[in-house]
C-alpha cells in the first residue's frame, strides 16, 4: 500500500508542526508578553489541526490491519473525515460567531476556509457513497492536506509575526526626530 507511506509522511510532518508550535508558544508567550486572540485562534488551529491531521493520516492504517478492501477503507476514512470537518465547521461557527471581522482581508480567509472546508465534506462523502467518486484514495489525500497546508500556514504566522512586530518597533523607535 504505497498510500501507507504518503500517509505516514502526512501524520509525522502533523505531529511535529503541533510539537513545535507548542515550544515555540511556550516561549513566546510568557507572563510579560499580552497574547492576542489571534495568536491563541492560531495556536490552536496548529495544535488541533496538527493532532487530528495526524489521526486520520493513521485511521486508514488502522483499518488496513483489520484485512478490509481499500475500497471499504477510503469509504469508512472519508464518512468519519467529512463527520469531523463538519463538527469542526460548526464548532467555529458557534464559538467564534460574536467575534467581529473587520479586515476585508480576514473576511476572505474565513470566507475561503469555510468554502473550501464545505467543497472537501461533499467531495469526501461523494466519495464514500460512490456518487462520481469511486471510494479511491486521491479525495481522502486531498482532504488530510488542507489541515496540514492550513496547520503550516498558522505556523509560520506564529513564527514570523513576533520577528516582523519587532522589526516594526525598531523602525519606528529609530526614526529621526523632527
Amino acid at each position: 500500500m504505497e498510500e501507507a507511506n504518503q500517509l505516514l509522511t502526512i501524520g509525522q510532518i502533523a505531529v511535529a508542526l503541533a510539537g513545535f508550535a507548542g515550544i515555540i508558544a511556550t516561549f513566546q508567550f510568557n507572563k510579560k508578553s499580552n497574547v492576542k486572540r489571534g495568536e491563541a485562534i492560531g495556536l490552536s488551529i496548529i495544535v488541533n489541526f496538527g493532532l487530528v491531521s495526524a489521526f486520520f493520516s493513521f485511521l486508514p492504517l488502522g483499518l488496513w490491519n483489520f484485512g478490509m478492501s481499500t475500497q471499504n477503507i477510503w469509504a469508512i476514512s472519508s464518512v468519519l473525515a467529512s463527520v469531523n470537518y463538519f463538527g469542526y465547521i460548526y464548532y467555529i461557527a458557534k464559538h467564534y460567531s460574536k467575534i467581529k471581522v473587520k479586515k476585508i482581508k480576514s473576511k476572505i480567509k474565513y470566507t475561503l476556509l469555510f468554502l473550501s472546508s464545505g467543497s472537501i465534506i461533499l467531495m469526501l462523502l461523494f466519495n464514500a457513497f460512490n456518487i462520481g467518486l469511486h471510494q479511491e484514495y486521491g479525495p481522502y489525500f486531498i482532504s488530510q492536506l488542507f489541515p496540514l497546508f492550513m496547520a503550516c500556514y498558522m505556523f509560520s504566522l506564529l513564527l514570523l509575526k513576533p520577528i516582523w512586530r519587532s522589526v516594526r518597533e525598531n523602525e519606528v523607535e529609530n526614526l529621526p526626530k523632527e
